[in-house]
Formats: structure tokens, C-alpha cells, sequence
């Protein structure tokens, strides 16, 4: 059985797994570590060896891995610390699907966005939807802010649609 990821990055970001079938597997928060100080350029990051255990987790059954990892691009009035974290954080990420050799595929929030009709919608709205779709999962995405766990889970759904028609 090959599973699905959908991963919204960021120290705030959340991993969805499900299967091709679209049952939701796990989703969890992205694990996240303080580095440094006020003198530090960077005070949190990924914690790489955590993210890698779940991961490996998934795989240690023997079944297959694709990850849907959502691409970053810096926006007017983003400060260079947040961009330089945002950069580093996907950059963890990609390295640590690189270790495990989980291919991956990087999307643009626009493509999955649009396929799933939240175009200019708020992260609430992300997270209504992905309630409505998988109710299943409504207890992973209680609180506002689960917003990211609830774009994680849509990403994966995207995802698992696409490898659907790249099949048939």
C-alpha cells in the first residue's frame, strides 16, 4: 500500500498521512526546537531527528511513501528573518525525505488551492472544508488554530486525487 503526505511547511506547519483511499492515516504538527537566543538569526527550527522518526514510522510497515510538500516564495512586507526560517525549515524538511528516500513533490499553494476551490478563502475556511471532507479527522483540527494541520490533511487530499488520475 502506498501512502500520502501532505506537508504544510513552517514552524507552525503541520504532516497529514492517509492512504490512496483517502483515509487519514495520522496528522501531527511539525516538530519544532529552540536553537537560539535573542542573538540568534534563527530561535527555532525543525527538529530534523523527530521529523525523520515519524517518518520512518510510516515506512516501516514496508509500504510506500509520496510526499506532498507545499513550496514557499516570499511575499511583499515578509521581513529577511522570516524568509531566512521559512527557506531553512523547507530545506530541513526536503532534506529529511531525502534521507529516508520518500520521493516528494513540491506544489505551489495556488495549484492545490485551486483544485479544491479556496482561492483567496481564509485558513477558517481551509479548516471548515477539511472537516466537511473528513470528519474522520474533525478531532485532529478542533482548535482555529489547527488551520495548518487542516491544509496539511488538504494538501494530502490533493495529492492523493492526483496520484488517483496519474493511475487511470
Amino acid at each position: 500500500m502506498t501512502y500520502i503526505a501532505g506537508i504544510d511547511p513552517g514552524l507552525s506547519g503541520a504532516v497529514t498521512v492517509m492512504s490512496e483511499a483517502g483515509e487519514v492515516v495520522d496528522v501531527f504538527d511539525l516538530p519544532v526546537m529552540q536553537t537560539g537566543g535573542k542573538q540568534s538569526f534563527v530561535k527555532n527550527t525543525i527538529n530534523a531527528g523527530a521529523l525523520f522518526a515519524k517518518l520512518q514510522m510510516v515506512r516501516s510497515g514496508g509500504a510506500g511513501l509520496v510526499a506532498y510538500l507545499e513550496t514557499t516564495s516570499s511575499m511583499p512586507g515578509q521581513g529577511v528573518s522570516s524568509m531566512f526560517s521559512m527557506g531553512h525549515t523547507l530545506g530541513s524538511i526536503q532534506s529529511v525525505l531525502a534521507c529516508l528516500q520518500i520521493p516528494y513533490v513540491m506544489v505551489r499553494p495556488q495549484e492545490w488551492k485551486k483544485a479544491l476551490g479556496l482561492i483567496k478563502a481564509d485558513k477558517n475556511i481551509s479548516r471548515a472544508l477539511a472537516i466537511q471532507r473528513f470528519p474522520s479527522a474533525a478531532a485532529w483540527l478542533e482548535r482555529v488554530k489547527d488551520h495548518n494541520r487542516a491544509e496539511s490533511l488538504l494538501i494530502a487530499h490533493y495529492g492523493a486525487q492526483r496520484a488517483a488520475l496519474q493511475e487511470g
